[in-house]
């Protein structure tokens, strides 16, 4: 019989991993956006530079908004409940799983 909660540790390193990822996620994003506005830029191109996040052709960037929004929040969630981690913790629902 295994018992999930007799692993907090490992479960902890995951969350952590998780965050880690999802900020990289976010920064690689945030240069994506720059590199965009920065490559308009020293070409002179007679493009607004919010045309990344408008729906074109080739590319539906209205999709980039809302991808953002779950990045943020994931990162949100995972921190929280990484400051919470030894309170919820030892709150249930225990569950145990029979191998």
């Amino acid at each position: 019989m295994i018992q999930l909660r007799s692993y907090p540790r490992f479960f902890k390193s995951l969350k952590i991993l998780q965050l880690l990822l999802s900020f990289v996620i976010f920064i690689i994003e945030m240069i994506q956006i720059e590199i965009y506005c920065a490559y308009i830029s020293e070409n002179n191109l007679p493009i607004p530079k919010s045309s990344f996040f408008l729906k074109q052709d080739f590319y539906n960037g209205e999709v980039k908004i809302w991808y953002y929004i779950v990045i943020i929040v994931t990162l949100i969630g995972i921190g929280y409940y990484l400051s919470r981690f030894h309170k919820y913790w030892g709150m249930g629902p225990n569950i145990i799983i029979d191998l």
